[in-house]
């Protein structure tokens, strides 16, 4: 029954997103012709964002004040490569590179997709692809088509999950306290599983794949192209492995990243000088070997409140490691050394305890994990 209860909290919500996002297509305007001017600048565009209706047929001008750009319209097949030392663009396929380019002072498509597509995907961004300085990635803007049929849908479930919060204010009864007696413990009656998870093997052959991934961010990060949009370790940092992070490993698995996180890798095999266990031994009461000076971190920092400021740090420059790949591999390098240069002077995991940026967020949103 509490199973059910659940469930029928899950559906309420997908179908009050679902009315929004149905409703919304009988409202759509007829399509027209609209004329847009793109001015193109370090280091953005003009207008950023371009909203039409669905159907609508853009004619886009575009010019430079400065040097060469681009309006780079993936969804569209749009390349088009922008002069100042000439009114014409030259348009190339994304799709087809090798397809010859033609020249238009006037660049015209429908904005409307194909198939099921036309009906989901609202916004599209454009970009410059040729490289104009160390803030490039930022050159960017959306393509907004209406009505935004994922927007609705988004709307009407937080309307959903914010009235089942008030359902559960006004009756004292919430989803959390129907399903807290159904946790199960999944290693319980599966003696491989069991196994498997208590393995060091496990662990210390995840870490090592996950070191692998690292080097290549560090390498592609550092000598790989300028533009991060076509960067890969811009892409397995800032796309893939943060994606994981927020939307799956957190909300799923709890604080399993940081069995595998590799930022301590180096510094754990310092200080226990094993893959595995630590030597046997005593260590300044603990009851195993460790090398280095094992310390007490201060007590005055044993809070949350320096992880706090260098999560804030990061977070302040994120778009500049995400603007410019080599700044992200020097982070990326960064947070390697200080773990690892932690681990010899003080105890434990240190650096993970109290200085690791990521357990941040980790921390809180873990303990909401099923």
């Amino acid at each position: 029954m509490k199973y059910k209860i659940f469930k029928s909290d899950v559906l309420l919500i997908i179908l009050l997103g679902l009315i929004p996002a149905v409703v919304c297509q009988f409202f759509i305007k007829d399509p027209g012709t609209r004329s847009i001017h793109v001015s193109n600048f370090r280091y953005g565009k003009d207008p950023s964002v371009i909203k039409c209706n669905r159907g609508d047929t853009l004619k886009l001008t575009f010019s430079t004040k400065d040097t060469g750009h681009s309006f780079f319209l993936e969804e569209f097949d749009i390349d088009a490569k922008i002069s100042p030392a000439r009114d014409f663009v030259e348009v190339f396929s994304t799709k087809d590179p090798t397809q010859e380019p033609y020249l238009t002072q006037e660049l015209t498509f429908i904005a409307r997709h194909d198939g099921l597509k036309n009906y989901l995907v609202s916004k599209s961004n454009y970009k410059c692809h040729v490289w104009c300085g160390p803030m490039h990635a930022f050159e960017s803007g959306k393509l907004i088509i209406l009505p935004n049929t994922l927007l609705m849908f988004s709307l009407g479930c937080i309307a959903g999950i914010f009235l089942l919060w008030i359902r559960g204010l006004l009756t004292g009864k919430t989803t959390a306290n129907n399903i807290k007696e159904e946790y199960r413990d999944l290693t319980g009656k599966n003696g491989i599983l069991k196994k498997i998870l208590s393995s060091r093997w496990l662990q210390i052959i995840v870490s090592i794949l996950a070191m692998m991934m690292i080097y290549i961010v560090i390498l592609t990060s550092l000598f790989g192209t300028k533009m991060s949009g076509r960067n890969l370790g811009v892409l397995l940092m800032w796309a893939v492995w943060l994606f994981l992070l927020v939307a799956v490993l957190t909300p799923l698995f709890g604080r399993i990243w940081c069995t595998i996180c590799p930022l301590p890798f180096f510094g754990d095999l310092l200080q226990r000088r094993s893959f595995f266990n630590p030597l046997t031994g005593k260590t300044n009461g603990l009851n195993n070997r460790f090398f280095g000076l094992s310390l007490k971190w201060p007590a005055v920092l044993r809070n949350n409140w320096t992880k706090l400021i260098f999560f804030m740090i990061l977070a302040t420059f994120s778009t500049t490691m995400v603007a410019n790949p080599k700044v992200s591999g020097l982070i990326v390098i960064f947070l390697i050394i200080v773990p690892t240069i932690m681990a010899v002077i003080w105890e434990l995991r240190a650096f993970c305890r109290y200085i690791c940026p990521i357990s941040v967020f980790i921390g809180p949103f873990a303990r909401m994990s099923p």
